[in-house]
């Protein structure tokens, strides 16, 4: 495995949870006495089957939710290739549950008899209401061109619109590595990042504790840091987790000797954007709410023309409500 985890998929269904899955320990509390899937389980179910409905609509209680009828098959060469392709992974790992009621549906008929319902999620997983858990396919790009052969193009669209997105994803983590102080790259991979929870104050002091001992020259760390908190993703709200790290560090650090640093140095994009996103977050004015005062007007009035240029309405009204009230 890469140490750093750039390139790590788990790294990035983190980043996308809206996207993929929370761990199987996080699922709805009503399955937690059900199995966890396995491949002889569902083709068991699949072994009676000649009839099966494919419905443009997700599932709920284990039931398609109404919507148009895709495709209605009972020919047993399309019902077998189809169900060949619902290979699925039995591994920790490919477990999981995702936050959505997933889409199309595929009901499984004996004759006239309702045997099973199993969900399609983001082209990628399926959801059995017999199961704990959803379940990663193995071969999930073949049953998107299986189900394309009959128009039914949107499942292949999601997985595409996700896979774009986790490249996007990867790229930003790269970038933020790139603008991580070289020295705590080391200790920066031993972090766990494929859990949503952020790092531990130990973890935090001992950033701390190595970042501050590399740089004699304090004004030094401080751009370091500003650069560093100034390269991530874009938005000020509903970032990946890890942007929290140089904040955490910069909380450590005098606020005069960060003003004082600022105003006199020729600042980069990047840590002209951390110094906006310090001086102007959440974090800052809960924990030091009276240093307001130590940001001079030059300084409020050059971060608010900033955020103006970047037309992002969200910057603009933090900046107004904590430096300007």
């Amino acid at each position: 495995m890469n140490k750093h985890r750039t390139l790590n998929l788990k790294l990035l269904w983190l980043i996308l949870i809206f996207i993929v899955f929370e761990t199987g320990l996080h699922a709805a509390s009503a399955t937690q006495d059900k199995p966890y899937p396995t491949q002889k389980s569902l083709d068991d179910m699949m072994d009676s089957i000649n009839r099966i409905r494919i419905i443009n609509a997700g599932m709920y209680d284990g039931k398609a939710k109404k919507g148009e009828i895709l495709l209605d098959i009972t020919n047993s060469g399309e019902i077998s290739s189809f169900m060949s392709l619902l290979s699925i992974r039995e591994d920790d790992k490919a477990f999981g549950y995702c936050l959505c009621l997933g889409g199309p549906t595929i009901e499984f008929y004996k004759d006239k008899d309702l045997v099973a319902t199993i969900s399609l999620l983001h082209g990628r997983s399926i959801r059995w209401d017999k199961w704990r858990s959803d379940v990663v396919l193995k071969n999930n790009e073949k049953l998107l061109d299986w189900l394309a052969k009959y128009n039914i193009t949107k499942p292949r669209q999601e997985y595409e619109e996700d896979i774009n997105r986790e490249n996007e994803m990867l790229r930003q983590y790269q970038k933020w590595l790139k603008a991580m102080p070289d020295v705590l790259m080391s200790r920066w991979g031993k972090i766990d990042w494929e859990t949503p929870m952020e790092p531990s104050k130990e973890t935090l002091e001992d950033l701390w504790s190595i970042v501050n001992s590399a740089y004699p020259k304090l004004s030094d760390l401080v751009l370091a840091l500003l650069g560093w908190y100034g390269s991530g993703k874009g938005p000020w709200s509903e970032f990946p987790s890890y942007e929290s790290a140089p904040e955490e560090l910069l909380l450590h650090i005098d606020t005069r000797e960060i003003v004082n640093t600022v105003i006199t140095a020729n600042l980069t994009n990047q840590q002209m954007e951390g110094t906006a996103r310090y001086l102007s977050g959440w974090t800052f004015h809960k924990l030091k709410p009276k240093d307001k005062v130590l940001v001079p007007e030059e300084l409020k009035q050059k971060i608010l023309t900033y955020v103006k240029a970047q037309k992002d309405e969200d910057k603009i009204i933090r900046v107004q409500n904590f430096l300007f009230q």
